[in-house]
């Protein structure tokens, strides 16, 4: 049951960073793209960086348990592994 548990964290791991770079950038990039004259964007309306912090705070809570819940070196070097590619993650998807 234990194992089955880690398997659906790191899961769950996995798909919530997937989401959090499908919902980095602006979402008026498109618009640059197709004309790349236009100098100024619209604003955002911030809703992007509320759900990617949200999601970002749902996935530490998930490495942490993961991490305690380990029994294995191998498991924390993992979880150790899961943080800092979470923080990448993070940072890099303004």
């Amino acid at each position: 049951m234990k194992t089955k548990m880690q398997m659906l964290g790191w899961l769950l791991f996995i798909v919530g960073l997937l989401i959090m770079i499908s919902l980095s950038g602006s979402e008026y990039q498109w618009m640059r793209d197709m004309d790349p004259t236009i100098t100024t964007l619209p604003q955002d309306n911030g809703n992007r960086a509320i759900v990617r912090g949200f999601i970002f705070s749902i996935l530490m809570i998930i490495q942490l348990i993961l991490c305690f819940s380990s029994s294995f070196r191998t498991g924390r070097i993992f979880s150790g592994v899961g943080f800092l590619l979470l923080i990448f993650t993070g940072w890099y998807s303004e």
